[in-house]
């Protein structure tokens, strides 16, 4: 049996993304960030638990977009007042959890006879993303998109436990879902990074090209990633984490390739190889002139 929380999107849960033609200014001296958030999520594990995730995809998503948001912005969870940055970002977040009510065993790969006990929390939502422009006293659409997701969570259980532990280690599983999803989810859009094919012998070093391309209405000054990446040849015992850096401007709507070498990664249990392709990725934009 598994115990499920289903998390409803009320009408009131957004997210939102503003900008600009000109720079806007504040208190008629400095200039108006280039971009300011607003996330809203429908997850309701708690009180605390919403909170963390509203303020989590805010934080995530300036991460994205550094270099056109405020840095002493604060995550609040509040609107932010009409018209203080050029352009806003909303982002309305929805999800459903899934805690397995049993403990799952993973038996480490280097050593058959030790192991880990975890709860696997399955989690499947969708963000849906709104960019919109402060222009003429009012925010006008600019363009929306959505990003359906599905990720799975282990919550390592400690060594001893027994089943009336279980209820109250479920809730602390719970607790520890981050929305880390929305930086893929958002860069998915603004910023795609592919990896080519990947040569070399399995565990073994190897190269592949990663191409980027600036989607984005800004300018990329300078990026920085961290590409973990599974071996299909390996039948799930490989994977490979590779690191690129761009230091020159990529303009919007350009593409760069970007070569990689990716050492092979040393890791405990065999749900770590079957991992999808994971990017972390920080870019750093630039406001657009005019």
């Amino acid at each position: 049996m598994r115990a499920s929380i289903r998390l409803g999107l009320p009408g009131t849960a957004v997210l939102a993304l503003l900008c600009g033609s000109a720079p806007l200014m504040v208190h008629g001296a400095e200039p108006a960030p280039e971009l300011d958030i607003f996330a809203r999520t429908a997850v309701r594990v708690s009180p605390q638990h919403t909170q963390m995730v509203q303020r989590s995809l805010t934080d995530y998503a300036r991460r994205c977009l550094s270099g056109l948001v405020s840095r002493n912005a604060p995550l609040e969870v509040s609107v932010p007042k009409d018209g203080a940055a050029r352009f806003r970002l909303f982002i309305e977040h929805a999800a459903s959890l899934k805690t397995a009510n049993q403990a799952v065993k993973e038996t480490l790969l280097a050593d058959r006879d030790y192991f880990s006990r975890f709860l696997v929390t399955q989690e499947k939502g969708v963000y849906k993303f709104r960019l919109a422009q402060w222009k003429d006293s009012r925010y006008v659409n600019v363009e929306q998109w959505a990003a359906p997701y599905a990720v799975v969570h282990h919550y390592p259980l400690p060594k001893s436990f027994n089943s009336r532990d279980l209820p109250a280690l479920r809730g602390k599983a719970l607790m520890q879902t981050f929305p880390k999803s929305i930086k893929q989810a958002l860069l998915g859009r603004i910023l795609p990074i592919r990896i080519g094919q990947s040569r070399g012998a399995v565990n073994k070093t190897q190269s592949c090209q990663v191409i980027v391309k600036n989607a984005s209405r800004w300018p990329l000054k300078s990026l920085e990633a961290t590409l973990r990446w599974p071996e299909p040849r390996a039948k799930g015992q490989a994977r490979y984490e590779g690191t690129i850096t761009l230091a020159k401007t990529l303009a919007p709507g350009r593409q760069t390739v970007v070569p990689c070498k990716g050492k092979p990664l040393k890791l405990e249990f065999r749900w770590e190889y079957l991992e999808p392709v994971e990017i972390d990725a920080s870019p750093v934009f630039a406001p657009a002139d005019g």
